[in-house]
């Protein structure tokens, strides 16, 4: 999925960066060359987020439609209880409001000692918005060789993931250093990296809190000239792949769910982990949630989370609803040889079964399981009651993969135990189908242990005729195979 709009991270390296000003320098320098650009400060370091110092600044003296911040306790708050992911969800989130931006400078969150995961919600900024990099340095007092150190670590980070990193370098010169910018600027492109560019430390770009907006607009003019030119159009006008990130997956499924509640039955009504899920669910407004379970087994079982039941929840007691299912279920299976009886004994014990009724009569919109179920015990009452969608001739699974970087999609890992290349091919049609319903790059990799012609053997032919089978059927989908792993 090609994306027009351009997101540039800007991440401190050092302490005492400049962060905000090389942010503003940025900017300005989009502006200059009649880039709309936009600004995001997703994590503020104070915990009152309305006096983030460069969101105000954007807002106020240059009339920028900014995101309001995270405060930065609440965000190590999240992190510290494992909660990081919620956290990203909810800057992905913010990040909506520049959509129609083409370049979009993030600020990071400045080195400090008393900012504890400053380095870590960086990368995950990065990572979570699928933004390029431009790191931030000063010398600072440092000699060359430990400015050039201290970037090559930063870097690391992001380009062993293929993150695009460039460097800006500001405060060249500051506290007596004997650094020049000729100096500084030709050490970094001699270490191979893109010099975005190179601000030195002068009396006219310090800025004060008493200044006016005429004159802190004196100064990041000033500053943004130190930018270099020759990249800042070209990046603008050039569209990439935009990779969808666990966290922005995961946001685009909740604000989908949260416009249109549905109703979904859980039939392991009992089990703990499902139990904690439903109450995250139902916190969150994801979906109106049906347990099947006794309430006071549920109560118990909450107990034992330490919780009480969400109020939102609904419980069904099985022993009250399975007798008007019996009927329905006789009808949808007795050309099978289904008895009434043989349905009666089924909706008494199988949980799976019995919400699988209430998904095929209406009741609810939905039915998740297998925390405690199989595969197979999970399927079967859908594949013997719902059926094949028509045209349909194989059942197959996914699995969603939240990589650092990005999301894979894996198929089929559960349900085919030997397929025949015509499955295959109808396996991976599917899974690109599922990967464009859910705004993932559709891109098919034909897993094998071998890649191209270097291998031979059934399984490997099987894998060739496969991919020729779905590049007949879909020259649409790009696909390749067969194909090692890495």
């Amino acid at each position: 999925m090609k994306s027009k709009k351009r997101i540039l991270c800007v991440i401190p390296a050092v302490h005492n960066v400049g962060l905000t000003s090389i942010s503003l320098a940025l900017v300005q320098a989009f502006r200059s060359e009649g880039v709309k650009v936009g600004f995001f400060k997703p994590i503020s370091v104070h915990d009152d987020p309305g006096n983030e110092h460069s969101t105000s600044m954007m807002r106020e003296r240059f009339g920028m439609k900014v995101p309001q911040p995270i405060g930065i306790r609440k965000a190590e708050r999240l992190i510290a209880q494992g909660e990081a992911g919620v956290l990203m969800e909810k800057v992905v989130e913010n990040s909506w409001e520049l959509n129609n931006y083409d370049v979009v400078i993030v600020e990071g969150i400045a080195a400090a000692k008393e900012t504890y995961f400053s380095r870590q919600i960086n990368s995950m900024l990065v990572h979570s918005l699928d933004g390029d990099v431009a790191i931030a340095v000063s010398p600072n007092g440092r000699t060359m060789e430990q400015l050039i150190e201290s970037i090559k670590i930063e870097a690391y980070e992001f380009t062993k993931s293929d993150y695009r990193c460039g460097v800006v370098v500001n405060k060249i010169g500051q506290d007596g250093s004997s650094l020049t910018v000729a100096e500084c600027s030709e050490a970094i492109r001699e270490m191979g990296a893109k010099l975005l560019g190179a601000i030195p430390w002068l009396p006219e770009l310090i800025a004060t809190s008493q200044d006016k907006p005429v004159k802190l607009l004196e100064i990041v003019e000033k500053s943004a000239s130190y930018i270099n030119r020759d990249w800042l159009l070209p990046y603008a006008e050039t569209p990439r792949e935009h990779r969808i990130s666990p966290a922005e997956f995961r946001s685009r499924l909740i604000h989908q769910a949260s416009a249109r509640i549905k109703r979904i039955v859980l039939p392991e009504g009992t089990e703990l982990r499902t139990l904690e899920a439903a109450a995250i669910c139902v916190e969150r407004n994801i979906a109106h949630l049906v347990l099947l379970a006794k309430p006071k087994e549920v109560k118990q079982a909450y107990r034992q989370l330490g919780m009480d039941i969400p109020a939102e929840i609904e419980i069904v007691d099985p022993e009250n609803v399975w007798p008007s299912f019996v009927e329905p279920l006789y009808q949808i299976r007795k050309e099978k040889g289904m008895t009434r009886e043989e349905a009666e004994k089924i909706l008494k014990k199988d949980s799976v079964m019995l919400g699988t009724m209430m998904l095929q009569m209406g009741i609810v919109d939905g039915l998740v399981s297998g925390a405690l179920h199989t595969t197979a015990d999970t399927i079967r009452p859908a594949m013997q009651v719902i059926k094949m969608p028509p045209g349909g001739k194989l059942i197959s699974s996914i699995f969603f993969m939240g990589l650092p970087q990005q999301m894979l999609i894996y198929g089929d890992c559960a349900v085919n135990y030997d397929p025949s290349a015509e499955d295959l091919a109808e396996i991976a049609i599917q899974c690109a189908d599922m990967a464009d319903t859910f705004g993932i790059p559709k891109r098919v990799a034909m897993l094998s242990h071998s890649t191209g012609k270097s291998g031979k053997g059934e399984s490997v032919e099987r894998v060739r005729k496969e991919t020729a089978i779905v590049k007949a059927k879909r020259p649409d989908i790009p696909i390749d195979g067969p194909l090692q792993y890495d």
